[in-house]
């Protein structure tokens, strides 16, 4: 149990954002972040120098079920998003503003990416994972997530200009 609340301690922080990540949701990502260390605590952590590579496996492994169900649930009885929508800033454009729109514009970018891209991006980005890592956690080979990162790079790139953003 000292050994759990040393991992929470030392990786809930970056666990959690990519629950939040994940999910887009501070509910759901408070669920998943949960789920992820009370399975963690039921399983053999490896002692291979990284535990925080273990958590994002973990997280990534039980994020992907939930989707699963939510997927099986959606054609048995279709759900209506009623998420409310974010308010609008109606105040004068500065630039910390303007980084504000262009850093909301890249995650609504990352957010619509298929997982195949999305994850190592959250990965690479979010959680600061080196490429074998990520590698190991995804279950493909180092030049796997080269491309996918390159490819997920380009598409953002592509909808920011299509967007009116230069860079």
């Amino acid at each position: 149990m000292q050994d759990m609340e040393l991992l929470v301690e030392q990786h809930g922080k970056a666990i959690y954002g990519l629950c939040r990540k994940l999910t887009g949701s501070k509910y759901d990502a408070d669920d998943l972040y949960q789920q992820t260390f009370l399975v963690a605590m039921g399983k053999e952590i490896r002692d291979d120098g990284n535990p925080r590579a273990f958590l994002c496996k973990l997280c990534i492994a039980q994020w992907k079920n939930e989707q699963r169900k939510l997927f099986r649930r959606a054609r048995i009885a279709p759900v209506t998003d009623t998420e409310p929508e974010q308010v609008a800033f109606t105040g004068e454009l500065t630039a910390e503003v303007e980084n504000r729109e262009l850093y909301a514009a890249v995650r609504r970018i990352v957010s619509g990416l298929d997982d195949r891209c999305r994850l190592p991006v959250l990965l690479y980005y979010g959680m600061e994972l080196p490429l074998k890592e990520i590698a190991e956690i995804l279950k493909c080979p180092e030049g796997t997530v080269k491309s996918r990162l390159s490819a997920a790079r380009k598409a953002i790139r592509e909808e920011l200009e299509v967007n009116g953003y230069d860079g």
